[in-house]
């Protein structure tokens, strides 16, 4: 019978052992380069996140705004959305008191949502909200029921009673979102010339005399 010495294949030394060997280092290498680069993107993802949102609010800031605004806004409708009297409220109660309120009004526009929609934090206590293939009629509705839930939601999430004053623009063809803005802004001035606590409804951006 052969007596030779029969080598285990499972022996460092072998070529077979040797290929595993090195197969297994460099899937490790893969692997571990693989989960790297994954944490380098998402934690550019929540960078990026982070630079486009209002820390405070949660809403998007107007530089993520201008870089989402559509070709053509045509078929949506802008809601300006002011908190009234806010000076007052931070002057009288704080500024942690006035924080609070603007967390509420963020979170009570999101809600508000629905896809495609935005809500951004223009600056202060100013907010925009703008609506995707909207009409008339239901844009308003829409500014109606946020005035509306604000005031009746807002004693028991912040402890205040708080009313806001909203203006309502639609875009026509060709109507960028500076004009569109001004006009949802002269409307949001006239709901707090009128008494606050309401909405208002301005022409349509875009549209000629």
């Amino acid at each position: 019978a052969w007596q030779g010495h029969i080598q285990p294949v499972y022996h460092f030394g072998t070529p077979f052992n040797m290929v595993v060997y090195l197969v297994g280092a460099m899937s490790f290498v893969a692997i571990q380069t693989g989960l790297l680069l994954v944490h380098q993107l998402l934690l550019i993802a929540d960078l990026r996140s982070e630079a486009e949102r209002d820390p405070l609010t949660g809403l998007l800031n107007r530089h993520a705004l201008a870089s989402r605004l559509p070709a053509s806004l045509r078929g949506w409708a802008l809601v300006a959305v002011d908190i009234d009297h806010f000076k007052q409220i931070n002057d009288s109660y704080g500024h942690a008191a006035g924080d609070r309120v603007l967390m509420f009004v963020g979170e009570l526009l999101q809600r508000h949502l629905r896809e495609g929609n935005m809500a951004v934090r223009m600056g202060g206590e100013e907010f925009a909200v703008l609506l995707q293939d909207m009409h008339g009629p239901a844009a308003l509705a829409v500014a109606e029921r946020l005035r509306t839930d604000l005031q009746r939601l807002a004693p028991q999430r912040t402890g205040m009673a708080i009313t806001a004053s909203l203006g309502l623009a639609m875009a026509s063809e060709g109507a960028d979102f500076a004009q569109l803005w001004r006009q949802a802004d002269a409307a949001l001035y006239a709901a707090k010339a009128l008494g606050r606590n309401r909405v208002e409804w301005g022409p349509q951006a875009g549209a000629t005399p």
